[in-house]
């Protein structure tokens, strides 16, 4: 989606690509120098578009309603529970509370055994059926110069959150509700933090858990028939890549194996 050929949005759409793989490498004046050249509004953002159709359908959508019915729900998730203030936040957000109700549909009566809190996929929802979904996006662009230049520059992150939050609080018309962050020794898990919340339903979140060896410490599973002792650190390769292809590593690599990039 988007203008993708007019004012150079590809150009920059391949910037902001070219300077998340640099700050996952560690390479943040590379990054830096990328994403000053990234996506400039979130009107230039790279976008999936999607209908009606079936396949053509929000992949979430696809997953959650159509797939795999109540297999993917986020209940006592750690993303619902900062947005709903049962974790506090490291910036106080009103305005999270127009986040969560794009995110997530709560059903049930809250503190009952059947309270559950899913996914929206509601018309209007974040993982509605036509909704798109971000690839690269301004909101990633600000946050990647955030994190880079806060070693060196902190007043420079510092402006780079508040674009995002400025931005937020129109996307959610809450011109209140996402106040400016200052100056201070926890910039840099505030610039976490939000990355984490707001590139929701992304892989991004995933690398930088890996990459930053889950600097926000976000909680593992501890329940279930599994409690878990760590985070996953890579896909699985599926048994039609084991049968077929020779470039296989060998030994296999454990799902916890942390990547030769990590």
């Amino acid at each position: 989606g988007g203008a993708r050929l007019e004012g150079g949005t590809w150009a920059e759409a391949g910037h902001t690509l070219a300077a998340r793989y640099a700050l996952s490498a560690g390479k943040n004046a590379l990054a830096i120098t990328h994403a000053t050249q990234g996506i400039s509004s979130r009107a230039n953002d790279l976008i999936t578009q999607h209908g009606t159709s079936q396949e053509n359908r929000n992949l979430f959508y696809q997953f959650v309603v159509d797939e795999r019915a109540d297999y993917l729900v986020a209940t006592d998730s750690h993303l619902a529970n900062l947005l709903d203030g049962t974790v506090a936040r490291s910036l106080v957000t009103p305005g999270d509370s127009a986040r969560y109700n794009s995110y997530f549909l709560p059903e049930g009566t809250p503190g009952s055994t059947t309270y559950r809190t899913l996914l929206n996929t509601d018309v209007g929802g974040r993982f509605a059926q036509i909704s798109s979904m971000p690839i690269a996006t301004y909101y990633e662009n600000q946050l990647i110069l955030a994190e880079a230049t806060h070693g060196t520059n902190p007043t420079a992150a510092l402006g780079h959150l508040n674009n995002v939050r400025a931005e937020l609080a129109v996307e959610f018309d809450s011109p209140t509700g996402f106040p400016a962050a200052v100056a201070g020794a926890n910039l840099l898990t505030q610039i976490m933090e939000e990355k984490y919340i707001t590139l929701v339903g992304e892989l991004v979140t995933f690398h930088d858990l890996r990459r930053t060896g889950n600097a926000l410490a976000v909680p593992n599973k501890t329940s279930g028939a599994t409690t878990a002792t760590g985070f996953p650190q890579r896909f699985l390769y599926p048994q039609s890549e084991l049968d077929t292809n020779s470039n296989i590593p060998s030994p296999l690599p454990t799902f916890f194996e942390t990547t030769t990039l990590f």
